[in-house]
């Protein structure tokens, strides 16, 4: 999905108006609005979440601020985070946790996979959803969220 990160705008949000960014956090939010969970499932750089989803993260507030019906969709969201890095996994878990708990999400799930643990061919890429290691952890998640 193309997410854009905040910048450039005359805060629109603030005004209670549409977020002047044309990208895919409508139908994002669309979604999360109507979901009873989701999967977060995150890599990890530099012992982060990847930027993107940092721009997610930081566009929400232009919906909540729209009161369109606030963050309490959140509010019934349980959240499973799945984590793939082998330095600053934990760390990625913890700032991914401490937002979606900050939203009032229940946090039903969560897994670090370390890359060494789940070598593929030589390496994680491409084939990782056919690990049965992965797999196993994503029926668990499934039943959780049924």
């Amino acid at each position: 999905m193309n997410i854009n990160p905040c910048s450039k705008c005359n805060y629109e949000c603030l005004k209670k108006q549409d977020c002047p960014k044309s990208d895919d956090m409508v139908k994002i939010y669309e979604s999360l609005k109507v979901a009873d969970g989701i999967i977060i499932f995150s890599p990890v750089y530099d012992g982060r979440p990847p930027s993107l989803y940092y721009a997610m993260n930081e566009r929400f507030p232009a919906f909540w601020m729209r009161q369109e019906e606030g963050f309490n969709f959140f509010k019934r969201l349980k959240v499973a985070i799945v984590v793939l890095g082998q330095h600053g996994g934990n760390e990625t878990m913890k700032i991914i946790e401490k937002e979606f708990k900050s939203f009032g999400s229940d946090i039903i799930y969560k897994i670090n996979f370390k890359p060494k643990d789940l070598l593929i061919g030589g390496g994680v890429k491409g084939d990782l959803i056919k690990n049965e290691c992965v797999k196993s952890e994503l029926d668990k998640i499934k039943k959780l969220l049924s």
